[in-house]
């Protein structure tokens, strides 16, 4: 994947990629708005089948991580 540093997720701005695992790579990203950081993964292309999606819910839930729905074509979160 290559490094999306600076570009905008929602109302993220992905300051600094910090890290990639099976799923995709985690970003350090701040909230437009309000300034707030937060570590937000961004999913491999391939890797968007409901499948996939599924088990990635069920790695937050375990993880006791929020988890908020973003694609190019919805524009939220």
């Amino acid at each position: 994947m290559p490094d999306r540093s600076g570009q905008q997720f929602g109302n993220y701005r992905l300051k600094k990629r910090i890290g990639k695992g099976g799923f995709g790579e985690v970003y350090l990203a701040e909230h437009i708005g309000r300034g707030t950081q937060v570590a937000l993964k961004v999913l491999r292309a391939s890797l968007t089948q409901e499948t996939f999606i599924k088990a990635f819910h069920c790695q937050g839930r375990c993880h006791d991580e929020p988890i908020w729905n973003w694609s190019p074509q919805s524009n939220e979160r």
